[in-house]
């Protein structure tokens, strides 16, 4: 009997002992992954059209994995060039961007990148660190570029020209720079600036912007051709007829025959300039200003809307896809495992319980 009873105690105490090692390695487990063996997708998006993810994101995507693991890795494709998709993440895997050397932004010299943004979010980061517990959908963030200026000289006329700051966005290129009229002179197209060409009397600047340059106009005296005035073209609409008397003085009487002006067409302004050679830019405002004070009718032709920058600390605002949804595993059916174990170890210990106390009966009763 003695021994029987010890051979019980001994097998419970087994029972027991191997029964809360498991549930604490099954608490341990939850606590470090909530949904163990659940899969994560990580999803970022370019953000605008006009621009690409770099080819070659070696050393700017980074994906590591949070448990050691060397099977069953993250998957990373990046065939799509406006997407970039990481699957089977596991929970506390790490997912990092570097933003501004991932796009490239060659397409437009205004906009650069700011960061990336969580979907649905107006909060943005410079760079993408992630580490991973859910399914999530990133975006990249843009805004307008850093603003500099730049000053404008005029030199060889034979007045003096005040020089005038402009400004523009560090890294723009290929814009135009207007010159001042100056009467009896011409833009000396001989003497251009670096990185930049004359296209009419206009300065045309190949080289990206940097802030503080100094672009010259240098002057002439005009060799030919209709003069070029300090304030707006002139054109002559007036015939001039001379009579005369043959007895006494001279008498003359002018009349004045208005020239005629062509129409048109109704709700449109002519407002080109017909110059007798190169006029410049202030030439060409003057005509503007003279077809819009004689059409009756005008129609004003907006410009094709563009994207607004919202300052340096503004991102783009995108709109976002819904991001992917996971495929979790319900907490409902990790108590139900749980439950399961437990009450598989209470049977195996009413069992034994019952065997015990059977056998313990038939020895007794055998010895008295």
């Amino acid at each position: 009997m003695k021994k029987s009873s010890k051979a019980l105690g001994l097998v419970l105490s087994i029972i027991f002992a191997i029964s809360a090692v498991l549930s604490l390695s099954m608490v341990a487990k939850a606590a470090d992954e909530p949904y163990p063996g659940t899969k994560y997708t990580v999803w970022i998006g370019i953000g605008d059209d006009r621009f690409e993810f770099n080819r070659d994101l070696d050393g700017i995507l980074t994906v590591d994995t949070g448990d050691g693991r060397t099977e069953d890795l993250p998957k990373v494709d990046t065939s799509d060039s406006k997407v970039i998709y990481i699957t089977n993440l596991k929970s506390t895997d790490k997912v990092g961007l570097k933003c501004a050397a991932a796009v490239d932004t060659s397409s437009s010299d205004k906009y650069i990148v700011k960061g990336v943004r969580r979907g649905g979010a107006n909060d943005w980061y410079a760079d993408l660190s992630y580490t991973v517990d859910h399914d999530e959908s990133y975006v990249i963030a843009y805004g307008v570029g850093t603003i500099v200026s730049y000053t404008v000289k005029f030199e060889g006329a034979n007045r003096t020209i005040a020089p005038v700051t402009y400004y523009g966005i560090q890294g723009q290129k290929n814009f135009y720079i207007p010159s001042e009229a100056v009467s009896g002179y011409e833009i000396d197209t001989t003497k251009t600036n670096p990185g930049c060409t004359y296209k009419g009397q206009s300065l045309y600047v190949e080289q990206a912007l940097v802030g503080g340059e100094e672009f010259t106009f240098r002057y002439k005296k005009q060799s030919g051709g209709s003069p070029i005035t300090d304030t707006k073209t002139i054109y002559n609409e007036e015939t001039n007829t001379v009579y005369s008397t043959e007895v006494g003085d001279p008498e003359y009487t002018y009349q004045t025959i208005p020239g005629e002006i062509v129409d048109a067409g109704e709700g449109v302004t002519n407002n080109r300039v017909e110059g007798g050679g190169d006029q410049g830019a202030a030439g060409g405002a003057g005509g503007a200003e003279a077809g819009q004070a004689e059409a009756g009718d005008t129609t004003t032709i907006g410009e094709a809307d563009v994207p607004l920058g919202g300052g340096e600390e503004t991102p783009t605002n995108i709109p976002e896809p819904e991001p992917p949804k996971g495929h979790d595993t319900p907490v409902y059916l990790l108590y139900i495992r749980y439950l399961i174990i437990i009450a598989i170890i209470a049977i195996l210990i009413l069992l034994i319980a019952i065997i015990g106390t059977m056998k313990a009966n038939y020895d007794k009763k055998h010895k008295n």
